[in-house]
């Protein structure tokens, strides 16, 4: 990218030297683009995370890793589990 006007050129050396960033990366920030991916990264993250979590071993105490979305019969032992659980909200009102 060229830049002709030497106030803006000169803006543009002076953020460039304080942030350590490439002219690519600082208009990809000035036009909202990193943003933006960061923020679909998130939701993918989220969306592929959520059913995922970690419970201790009954015998050793280290972290089980289980996901209802692919473990078999994860899902239903789960369900089982919290079958009892109720909302603060609705235990309240009974």
């Amino acid at each position: 990218m060229r830049v002709e006007r030497p106030r803006t050129r000169r803006k543009i050396e002076e953020l460039r030297a304080k942030t350590g960033k490439s002219l690519s990366r600082l208009l990809q920030e000035g036009l909202g683009l990193v943003e933006t991916r960061t923020e679909e990264a998130y939701k993918r993250g989220l969306r592929d995370g959520q059913g995922r979590f970690e419970a201790p071993c009954k015998y050793c105490g280290k972290p089980m890793q289980l996901d209802i979305k692919t473990g078999e019969g994860v899902r239903e032992a789960v369900l089982e589990a919290f079958s009892d659980w109720i909302h603060d909200e609705c235990e309240r009102s009974q």
